[in-house]
């Protein structure tokens, strides 16, 4: 902080799109060839690689469904949206 904003780490946001294959493979990143499944390894740290692989690639035919399930819940999913007076609250803060 006492460096001043510039010298902060770059902060980029995760996509909010519905992805099938970012639903997929949530808890399996080591599968996923994009750039986002890239990001995801560089962060993770050595003992959860050696535990996504010794423990997570056997049991990934049990998360496959979940996988779905979560897309085809995202798919269905009404967009949420905020109660008409809390926006019009907000656009009293904002203009005092």
């Amino acid at each position: 902080m006492s460096e001043g904003p510039k010298n902060l780490r770059d902060i980029r946001p995760f996509p909010r799109d519905i992805s099938f294959r970012r639903c997929l493979l949530e808890f399996y990143p080591l599968f996923d060839r994009t750039e986002e499944g890239a990001r995801l390894r560089a962060n993770m740290h050595a003992v959860e690689l050696v535990l996504l692989t010794a423990v997570g690639i056997p049991l990934f035919w049990l998360f496959l469904p979940a996988g779905i399930f979560e897309y085809v819940g995202q798919r269905l999913a009404p967009e949420p949206k905020w109660p008409a007076e809390i926006v019009s609250r907000t656009g009293q803060a904002s203009r005092n």
